[in-house]
């Protein structure tokens, strides 16, 4: 989504996050927003006004009474034509302020003149975000219909580990591009979203699996929550974030992925699956990791693809069973598209005598990628 002349007012208060504030900015002005930085007295602590002015390309606001400002009175008509305000890191007190309506600097007084949509991403030390007095704040704000992102949880400045970090940058643009999409037709859908590879055990190590992303998946997620849909992800091991908002789901398998799917499949108005799910599942992987050589073979039946959707059904009885070589040989080309790797006992066995130990052996998939099975 562009943010081209999207005039956005961004807040920086007095938190050891503040420094995000600064890739946020660069982030939204990268995307075509005029952004405003307005500085609470304790983030100059953290982040001098300099940085933010001159990644900018406009003064930074502060004070109210500062008799050489031109832009002594700049909350009145700022207030009026700003798109979205964004408070990024809110701490407890920045909360605590706009709750109950405190306007004693620059940063507040705008808060109560603004008429647009606020979006808070607080930041705070452990045990902060969970007291009683946060949480009623962060109740507060949000039955007026400010939004409050959920802080992300890890290690924080004083050393403690928790719930209070900054939520990082792409989940901040994302949810400032929600707050400023006028579409909402989706408002009171439900959407369940399958997304990303699934991961099908062979041993401890291996598995099978495509270099699915999961990107389709979660944009499709995302578009539905910035159209005001309640949205559901489910998604097989990806490195992207979840969309914020969204109720995610993490699974490995086909099978746990169609398990998640039934169980939100009632509740949920439309169902798009975007997900990569393997072509194939070993039957019974093995316990212990596979040991590397030439001569190692392991017999094993295959299953159908198993779909969110439906029970995957076996191979008929009547087809003879499969034997997957973990083996340095490449797979036969008369094998078919897609098909796991076969061998007999007797080829495996000649596979080893005409192939040096040293070979490092690998799980291979005829026709597929070599990654689709890693070790």
């Amino acid at each position: 989504m562009t943010l081209s002349g999207k005039q956005i007012v961004l807040g920086v208060t007095g938190s050891i996050a503040a420094y995000k504030a600064v890739l946020l900015l660069r982030e939204l002005t990268a995307r075509g927003a005029e952004v405003t930085v307005v500085m609470s007295a304790n983030a100059e602590h953290f982040v001098g006004a300099l940085t933010f002015r001159t990644l900018s390309g406009r003064p930074v606001l502060s004070s109210l009474f500062d008799p050489q400002s031109e832009e002594a009175v700049e909350h009145v008509a700022l207030a009026e034509r700003a798109d979205a305000f964004v408070v990024a890191p809110a701490t407890a007190n920045l909360l605590a302020k706009a709750a109950h309506g405190i306007a004693d600097d620059f940063l507040t007084t705008l808060l109560l003149a603004t008429r647009c949509p606020v979006l808070m991403a607080p930041a705070m030390d452990g045990g902060m975000w969970d007291h009683a007095a946060v949480q009623a704040n962060v109740e507060t704000l949000r039955e007026r219909g400010v939004t409050v992102l959920e802080p992300e949880a890890g290690a924080l400045a004083s050393g403690l580990s928790g719930r209070g970090r900054l939520p990082e940058v792409p989940t901040l643009v994302e949810a400032v591009e929600r707050a400023l999409t006028p579409q909402r037709d989706l408002a009171g859908e439900r959407v369940l979203v399958t997304s990303g590879p699934t991961r099908e055990p062979i041993d401890p190590v291996r598995y099978l699996s495509n270099r699915s992303s999961g990107k389709m998946g979660h944009a499709v997620a995302s578009a539905a929550l910035r159209r005001g849909a309640e949205v559901v992800l489910i998604s097989g091991p990806t490195t992207l974030q979840p969309p914020p908002g969204a109720v995610y789901v993490p699974v490995q398998t086909a099978e746990e992925m169609r398990e998640a799917s039934l169980q939100h499949l009632a509740s949920a108005s439309v169902v798009i699956k975007a997900a990569a799910v393997a072509d194939y599942r070993v039957e019974r992987p093995s316990a212990t990791k596979i040991k590397s050589g030439g001569s190692v073979s392991w017999p094993t039946r295959t299953s159908s693809r198993s779909s969110p959707s439906e029970r995957a059904a076996p191979f008929s009885s009547a087809s003879p069973p499969r034997r997957m070589t973990c083996a340095s040989t490449p797979p036969t080309s008369s094998a078919p598209r897609g098909s796991i790797s076969s061998s007999s006992t007797t080829s495996a066995s000649r596979a080893s005598a005409s192939t040096p130990r040293t070979t490092r052996s690998s799980c291979s998939t005829v026709g597929a990628a070599p990654s689709s099975c890693r070790a």
